[in-house]
């Protein structure tokens, strides 16, 4: 709602350069790197293509221990526990580990983007407030 207010009158209402800047990057750039996963969505590496092969490879549905998710708009669905087939050779295969911790590594990465633009929407606000407040006074 403040967002708004503030695109109805304009960012060259607040005062507060840095503020503007902030706001205007906040935007133009912060919002536009998340939607690309911060650049992981342009890059090569797909975390589904690359985890596809060990899933068919090494787990298999246990049809004994089913879940039943029940969704407001939609059909209920029942999924099947996951298990390992082979455990031995599972917890063995290096190509698995890399991929696994490639995969970590770069989920790792965009949850610490996520909470650094968490923390700038946060500072964005309370400078908008205290924009705002500066004026009633």
């Amino acid at each position: 709602m403040l967002l708004k207010i503030l695109k109805n009158i304009g960012l060259n209402t607040l005062s507060n350069d840095s503020l503007r800047i902030s706001l205007t990057n906040l935007y133009q750039l912060d919002f536009k790197r998340l939607e690309d996963d911060f650049g992981l969505k342009s890059s090569s590496f797909n975390i589904r293509e690359q985890l596809f092969p060990y899933q068919n490879r090494y787990l298999f549905p246990d049809y004994n221990e089913p879940t039943n998710y029940g969704f407001k708009n939609s059909d209920t669905i029942t999924v099947y526990k996951l298990k390992i087939k082979d455990y031995e050779k599972f917890l063995i295969d290096n190509d698995l580990l890399k991929t696994l911790q490639l995969t970590l590594w770069g989920r790792s990465i965009i949850v610490n983007e996520e909470v650094e633009l968490v923390n700038t929407i946060n500072n964005v606000i309370e400078g908008i407030y205290e924009e705002l407040k500066s004026r009633i006074k």
